[in-house]
């Protein structure tokens, strides 16, 4: 089920970034990779109780809030906006894992290792768009 998600979704960015003329933003690759990269340190810790984290993981999710805030402000933008919930509901991706790793205090490695693929991916859907799109 995930998989098919996950192809109609490249099917959508596709036609979208093929029927649109639409400009790269700077900020959004640099805000996304960003905090791709913090978010995936910050997963590696999970093996550690969680309430060790906690400032760092609000700051994680104040970064992805602003950033879907940002992605709603601009105009023709429903792909990205849609992207980013995916990480950022309470059952998304990056939130999911937050809220397992809070409930369970501490975490698998073999369920970190799936985890942190399926969030990589997200980000780097995320920012393949941003740079399909024109300079």
């Amino acid at each position: 089920m995930k998989t098919l998600k996950q192809i109609s979704l490249l099917i959508l960015i596709s036609i979208v970034t093929s029927c649109a003329s639409i400009k790269q933003d700077p900020y959004t690759l640099s805000e996304t990779k960003e905090t791709k990269e913090i978010t995936l340190k910050l997963i590696d810790l999970s093996t550690q109780p969680y309430i060790n984290h906690v400032k760092s993981i609000d700051s994680v999710k104040t970064r992805l809030q602003s950033l879907l805030s940002y992605q709603k402000s601009k105009k023709n933008n429903i792909v990205l906006i849609e992207m980013f919930k995916i990480l950022v509901k309470d059952n998304g991706k990056v939130y999911g894992f937050f809220n397992i790793w809070k409930k369970n205090n501490v975490l698998a490695t073999y369920f970190i290792n799936q985890s942190k693929e399926e969030i990589m991916f997200g980000f780097d859907q995320i920012l393949e768009l941003e740079n399909k799109k024109d300079k």
